[in-house]
């Protein structure tokens, strides 16, 4: 492949800033290959609170914390149409404009306006874009960012899934980092087992193996028929298992791929039954993992 022949993707991120006093991290975007970033910005959706300093972007393995902005802006009580970006180098201040007068933002002398910077994550570890932030009380306001980038690799960027205006996880253990799989019910003999490191967020996932019946599965009991629900999280299969996604009467309500790395879903269904079935065709000896589930109820 000739480096350039595709034109830029872009990915966007609405966050609800939350927290405080002290440091906030909130992850804005997964990085699951290597990546050339072009632009990074965020406008103001919903005025910010006063009190928020020491604003930057950065990449985080989950041990490390890389800066792609110095430590040094003030976003304290920004108005709704208010600006936020990255300059060209990790040394320069995240770039503020508000929106209380007109105004031209230019990036610095000499920027490369293709490609700033290049990404490159873990191996075999959830590493994120983040927007992290000092609250002096508490922090409010919605920022909307926005990110360009190349990827020449399989993956790239994937959003990481927004919960704050949703209802509560009714799923028990549905990011996966409880001891054991004791909130979850194997079916079609399937072997549940927590493995790491996680797919999504903190440090383990679950896998569901093959143990000598079709369509093996795990399941909870926690919907009510006629309800409708709205379920997020991530899968990835070993390259032979389908991750599948199955209610009782609707059938399978999201379908993966065999082999085509990790998963992202997001699907709003009107159940008709309890159960919610994370499952995947096989019927040979075989896996796929889950994690980051998120099940709320819509309606």
């Amino acid at each position: 492949m000739i480096f350039g022949e595709r034109g830029p993707s872009q990915a966007t991120k609405t966050i609800t800033l939350a927290g405080g006093p002290g440091p906030v991290e909130q992850d804005l975007f997964l990085v699951t290959a290597p990546v050339e970033i072009s632009s990074l910005s965020g406008v103001v959706e919903t005025a910010l609170a006063a009190g928020l300093t020491a604003a930057y972007f950065d990449v985080y393995d989950g041990t490390a914390s890389v800066p792609l902005t110095l430590n040094t802006a003030v976003i304290s009580s920004l108005p709704a149409g208010s600006w936020i970006g990255k300059q060209y180098e990790a040394s320069d201040a995240m770039t503020v404009q508000s929106s209380s007068t007109a105004a031209l933002v230019e990036l610095s002398a000499g920027s490369d306006e293709m490609h700033p910077c290049i990404v490159v994550p873990k191996d075999g570890v959830s590493t994120y874009i983040r927007l992290c932030y000092m609250v002096d009380s508490a922090a409010s306001g919605v920022i909307r960012v926005r990110l360009e980038y190349e990827s020449h690799y399989p993956g790239g960027i994937s959003r990481v899934q927004d919960t704050t205006a949703r209802g509560p996880n009714i799923l028990v253990d549905g990011d996966m980092e409880a001891a054991g799989v004791g909130a979850w019910t194997a079916g079609s003999s399937a072997v549940l087992t927590k493995e790491t490191p996680a797919l999504f967020n903190g440090s383990q996932k679950m896998r569901i193996t093959y143990g000598g019946s079709s369509n093996p599965s795990a399941r909870q009991d926690v919907m009510s028929p006629g309800s409708t629900y709205r379920v997020t999280g991530c899968a990835e299969s070993d390259g032979t298992a389908v991750p599948r996604l199955y209610v009782v009467g609707l059938g399978d309500i999201w379908t993966g791929a065999a082999g085509a790395g990790l998963q992202f879903f997001d699907v709003t269904f009107a159940s008709t039954h309890a159960r919610l079935y994370l499952t995947h065709t096989l019927a040979v000896p075989g896996h796929a993992d889950w994690d980051g589930l998120y099940l709320s109820l819509e309606s």
